[in-house]
């Protein structure tokens, strides 16, 4: 295991009693650069990630995607907008769950034209400070948080 902050002896020797190794992240960087390993591409049919549903239209499953998958995501994401296609003078807000297949391609669009991602502070109550504070120009959403922002703005008429 990996750890950051300096560690209390008795904790490193409560680890090793349960056979766990704990490093320093400094340790791992310096082990690291004493190796020289070729680096090793992935190939599009690789596994990427594995992105758990919640079950919302059946049971949750883990769902194994490759890169190609991801990939393809992505180009959608990027596709779909068009010539609102984003730039790298663009930023978005990241507010859905990093789980959530959408947001990750959309950040990963965002990373491939260059452009920025801010987070929002956890409270997603406080999302319109957020966004007041970071402005956004794209900001992936789902249809309830629209629903919400709609019921919003038609009281406010």
């Amino acid at each position: 295991m990996v750890v950051i902050k300096e560690t209390r002896q008795a904790t490193i020797q409560r680890a090793k009693n349960r056979g766990v190794e704990l490093l320093k992240f400094d340790d791992v960087e310096r082990l690291g650069a004493q190796k020289n390993h070729p680096e090793v591409p992935p190939k599009m049919t690789d596994l990427c990630t594995i992105c758990y549903t919640s079950g919302t239209t059946g049971n949750p499953k883990g769902v194994m995607l490759t890169h190609q998958n991801v990939m393809a995501g992505i180009s959608a994401v990027l596709t779909q907008l068009g010539e609102h296609k984003p730039s790298y003078k663009d930023t978005m807000i990241s507010f859905l769950p990093l789980a959530h297949m959408l947001e990750r391609c959309c950040e990963n669009g965002m990373y491939m034209v260059g452009a920025s991602v801010g987070f929002y502070s956890g409270d997603i109550k406080r999302l319109p400070e957020d966004m007041k504070a970071l402005r956004p120009t794209v900001m992936p959403a789902v249809p309830r948080l629209l629903n919400r922002m709609y019921d919003k703005v038609m009281v406010v008429r």
